[in-house]
């Protein structure tokens, strides 16, 4: 068992099993003496401990089979075999209480066969086996049967013995003792050895028939086989282990005789061994001050006659030997017996603390024993103290200076006093309260320490100066009481913080301003005087872009670093602080959110028409309102700044084409005037609404195809897009082939007309003529391969001087070249399976006459 020190709780340390600590014995009880410390406080409790048995074990045979012989001539109704008794842990109930027969190889055989059984004075069974009918060994000479052990428990548990039966012709006589109880008494603390009783048995037969073995029954040999033999030959009993009348004073032994001969049926007999009791045990004086710390006191000046101590004097001897006379050794106190084991201790005098705070009683205790025995125990007594003193503080007033803004619960003064008695009356007790007018509940005392402490946030400002009664009172049944007074002084310091005049600040400034622009100022104030009121602003770091501004540290006014862009960010947000100067610690934080005002910095972004993609296809028949593609376009202002206006500035003279203003659908407004292979140029404008406004042209060519159905037109979609690129990346291969051809095809002519120049004694300079070519540039000629002006037709004039007669000579030359639908780039689902692309290049000579 293990006990907590703290509470006294008695708890299990390991899993209790009553039969391993009480084995076979009815009541289990274990007695356990429980210290009760510090040595002030001590005490001796008693603490018996019943462990209640629970039906945990089944019964249990000693063999599991049992062969037996029996005559055949056995008379009906002879107990042929005595079956050694099941054995079961559990006590009471739950040990075995019947036994029951069951045939094993014949239904019939039950019932020649029957059980009796007897209670032992031990508390034993004696279990044997009856014949019930007459046996024929020549009719059925062997039998099988079961015995069942059943205990008291809920649920039952059982147990079995085979009997296994051969009938056979046996010896006819058995032993049977000379008398079949015996009652000896003997002493305790006998030696092993001594002789304490012989039984004798006879038997009539002879040789090893007529031979008498002896032996304890299994259930004495188990319970009692440490304390007590039996030889064999003779039958004499003997002490085998130690006798203790304290322990046990009666032992119920049974003795079995049984011959040397077969199939020998054995006697019994009881034995009951009386233990006599000797002076061996000393009296035991245990003392009961009635106390709560079991230490025996009485208080001072206290009347004679007051009770000190209860004491029980026990000896477990009997007879004189318990008996005993008891007496102390002070004059100081006297013993009043009030029974033969019971006895008071009592004050003969009127006790003062103050000359001794205990005494020490020696008691003695002598038994009748022969030898006598004796005990003799000291007993202290503490004189207890009565409330004769009063309590005294250190001081008859406290001056406490105290800072303000201070915690809950700070410590502002321990108040010490002292008191010269002790327990209870030493005890002290303090309770404060205001004497300054609405001052009330401000501070808290704890009653036990004398520790003030603040229970509330001081404000030097509101109020600095509070006044309070202190009162002491010891615990005594008359308590006597001490009173001081306590001046709190309350000590400024910074304890106000900033306060902006916002919650949040929000200001807006235009975009694409110089840097240093003012964007708008945070104010705050501090209540505090000089100089905790100085503001210092600051602006937290760490947010994002919060570079992009800073914050006068004095005046609050925030500025830009750089010129904003709308377009980059539109707004920030970020946190400025307002501080103490030099109290870093006491600050303020704000929200400010600077929105950029968008200007109109950004002209439309045209995304189709492209240069490299601004040609779509439709049918030539199609109705009015059919929609050919849309402009694509964005702006990255905001507001009606990147609200976008389309229109058709050029190209639509006939207005065969609309533009819607919003959307940049470029839908047919006029379908009579398409035409088979007409393209039509048109310049686009997008212009957005800003102030000013601002805007973008593009060059949009719709090429009419014939061979397109409705479905085969480009809506919204030009020749760059989907597959229609790889088409396009093939056209563009070939037409600047196309382009080197024609190009070393012009310088072959070139070269020819310097020969016929010098033949006909033409005197024209190139350099000359090469002023009054088109834009001055003789590179003109190759501008055919990236001019988004004319992707299907151009012609060109060269003016070769300006000498003479001028005679313009034009040359074509025109080169087609197919695309075969099943290639796997086309793109188009209509006919034709054939797309004939014509380039036409035409030039114009002068010769110089």
């Amino acid at each position: 068992f293990v006990i907590d020190r703290k509470s006294g709780v008695i708890s299990t340390k390991t899993a209790l099993d009553r039969e391993a600590l009480c084995p076979y014995i009815e009541t289990c009880e274990i007695d356990l003496d429980v210290k009760i410390l510090p040595v002030d406080y001590f005490q001796i409790v008693k603490v018996v401990v019943y462990i209640v048995d629970i039906n945990d074990n089944a019964p249990r045979f000693p063999q599991d089979r049992i062969p037996l012989d029996i005559p055949e001539n056995t008379p009906q109704g002879t107990p042929i075999y005595q079956i050694p008794a099941a054995e079961d842990e559990d006590s009471g109930i739950n040990g075995v209480q019947t036994y029951r027969l069951r045939s094993i190889n014949s239904d019939s055989n039950i019932d020649k066969f029957g059980l009796r059984v007897t209670d032992q004075l031990d508390g034993s069974k004696d279990v044997r086996l009856e014949l019930n009918e007459a046996l024929d060994r020549e009719d059925e000479s062997h039998y099988v049967i079961e015995v069942i052990a059943v205990d008291g428990g809920s649920p039952e548990k059982s147990a079995s013995v085979i009997i296994d039966i051969t009938v056979t012709d046996y010896n006819d006589n058995n032993p049977k003792f000379v008398n079949s109880s015996y009652d000896v008494s003997i002493y305790e603390n006998l030696p092993a050895g001594h002789p304490i009783l012989s039984v004798e048995a006879r038997d009539p037969d002879l040789g090893l028939n007529g031979q008498v073995l002896y032996s304890f029954a299994a259930h004495t040999e188990k319970e009692h086989g440490d304390v007590f033999g039996i030889r064999n030959e003779t039958g004499e009993i003997y002490v085998k282990g130690e006798v203790d009348y304290e322990k046990a004073s009666l032992y119920r032994l049974t003795a079995k005789a049984s011959d040397r001969g077969p199939n020998s049926l054995p006697a019994f007999a009881k034995i009951l061994v009386r233990v006599l009791d000797v002076n061996d045990e000393a009296p035991v004086i245990l003392v009961n001050a009635l106390t709560d710390n079991g230490q025996a006191q009485v208080a001072e000046h206290s009347q004679v006659n007051t009770f000190v101590a209860y004491v029980s004097v026990t000896d477990g001897d009997s007879g004189p030997s318990g008996d005993f006379d008891c007496a102390i050794d002070s004059s100081l106190f006297k013993l009043e017996e009030r029974s033969e084991s019971d006895y008071k201790i009592l004050a003969a005098v009127e006790f003062d603390r103050e000359v001794s705070a205990e005494y020490q009683v020696a008691m003695s205790c002598t038994d009748h024993g022969s030898p006598p025995m004796s005990t003799t125990r000291r007993i202290p007594v503490q004189i207890t103290d009565i409330n004769d003193n009063p309590p005294k503080m250190s001081a008859n007033n406290f001056v406490v200076a105290f800072k303000e803004n201070n915690s809950l619960n700070a410590v502002i003064i321990q108040i010490n006093a002292t008191d010269a008695d002790e327990g209870k009356n030493a005890a002290l007790k303090f309770s404060i309260e205001s004497t300054t007018e609405g001052s009330s509940d401000t501070v808290h005392i704890n009653p036990v320490t004398g520790v003030v402490t603040a229970q509330v946030v001081f404000d030097y400002e509101k109020e600095n100066l509070f006044r309070y009664l202190i009162t002491v009172t010891d615990l005594g049944e008359i308590p006597f009481i001490a009173t001081a007074s306590m001046t709190l002084t309350v000590q400024d310091i910074n304890d106000e913080w900033p306060r902006f005049s916002q919650m949040v600040y929000s200001f807006e400034v235009p975009e694409n301003q110089d840097p240093n622009t003012q964007v708008g100022v945070v104010n705050a104030t501090d209540d505090d005087s000089y100089p905790y009121d100085q503001v210092r602003y600051s602006i937290v770091p760490g947010a994002a872009y919060a570079d992009r501004f800073e914050v006068d540290t004095f005046t609050g006014a925030l500025i830009t670093t750089r010129a904003l862009d709308r377009e980059e960010r539109s707004s920030y947000q970020f946190q400025i602080v307002a501080s103490n100067s030099g109290f870093s610690h006491i600050q303020t934080v704000v929200n400010v959110s600077v929105s950029v005002k968008d200007e109109n910095d950004h002209a439309p972004v045209i995304t189709f028409p492209t240069p490299l993609n601004h040609t779509v296809q439709m049918p030539h028949k199609v109705w009015s309102g059919y929609q050919v593609t849309r402009i694509l376009a964005t702006d990255p202002d905001d507001g009606p700044n990147s609200v976008l206006t389309y229109t058709i500035s050029n190209g639509n003279d006939l207005g065969t084409f609309r533009i819607d203003k919003k959307t940049g659908a470029i839908e047919v407004n006029d379908p009579d005037e398409l035409r088979d292979h007409q393209t039509f140029k048109m310049v686009v404008v997008v212009h957005d609404n800003g102030d000013p406004v601002r805007s973008r042209i593009a060059d949009i060519n719709v090429y009419v195809n014939k061979t397109l159905g409705a479905l085969g037109a480009s809506v919204g979609n030009g020749i760059l897009e989907g597959n229609n690129l790889i088409i396009l990346v093939g056209v563009i291969c070939g037409f600047f082939f196309i382009i080197f051809v024609i190009i070393t095809a012009v310088m072959c002519v070139r070269a020819h007309r310097r020969h016929l120049a010098k033949k006909h004694k033409y005197n024209c300079r190139l350099q000359e003529s090469n002023k009054h070519l088109p834009n001055g540039d003789p590179k003109r000629f190759s501008d055919l391969s990236t001019n988004s002006e004319s992707p299907m037709h151009q012609e060109y004039a060269v003016d070769n001087g300006h000498l003479g007669r001028k005679t313009k000579d034009k040359v074509k030359k025109e080169v087609t070249f197919s695309l075969d639908k099943d290639d796997p780039g086309w793109p188009m689902q209509a006919e034709p399976k054939v797309i004939e692309v014509s380039f036409l290049f035409t030039y114009t000579r002068t010769l110089c006459t």
